[in-house]
């Protein structure tokens, strides 16, 4: 009996130790993998904008958790045609949102149809305690940071307990 209650003593210890662990660990893989999602969509988008020869655009917002891609192209008549996907981070497997979007110009970061870049700036992502920024530049060139746990003036900030 005394041995029953030593190893049921010594599993809680171990569940207490682990539990916060696990869940730093998946905030900070799915902040990770939501600032991964939008570094690859953002690429895609210098793709598509120079293969349909069109305008490209990724907006987002601070506070939301979703993103939109659009793309405006004229068809063989001279109509623009504009596809809109939207991407929502907030569902699994991100439940990620944005904590702030700066922009440099413009209300954006897309790509003319020559794949040239027409705005700047960084998004903060979260999930849980975690944030990840992404860079984008004046070149098109998209850069994802490492993860970090926000401090206590973000926390605070984003309303988050």
């Amino acid at each position: 009996m005394i041995e029953l209650v030593v190893v049921m003593t010594i599993i809680a210890l171990v569940a207490a130790v682990a539990t916060p662990r696990f869940a730093a660990a998946q905030s900070q893989y799915r902040v990770q993998n939501a600032a991964s999602r939008l570094a690859a969509d953002y690429i895609g988008l210098r793709a598509t904008a120079m293969s349909q020869s069109a305008t490209a655009l990724l907006s987002a917002s601070s506070g939301s958790d979703v993103y939109k891609l659009s793309v405006t192209a004229l068809d063989a008549s001279g109509v623009a045609q504009s596809r809109v996907e939207t991407v929502q981070l907030g569902v699994e497997p991100y439940a990620a949102r944005f904590l702030a979007v700066t922009q440099d110009s413009g209300s954006g970061f897309g790509f003319d149809a020559y794949g040239n870049a027409a705005g700047a700036g960084r998004a903060a992502l979260r999930s849980g305690w975690t944030m990840v920024t992404v860079g984008f530049d004046a070149d098109g060139e998209v850069t994802v940071g490492a993860p970090r746990g926000m401090s206590q003036a973000q926390r605070a900030a984003a309303g988050v307990k």
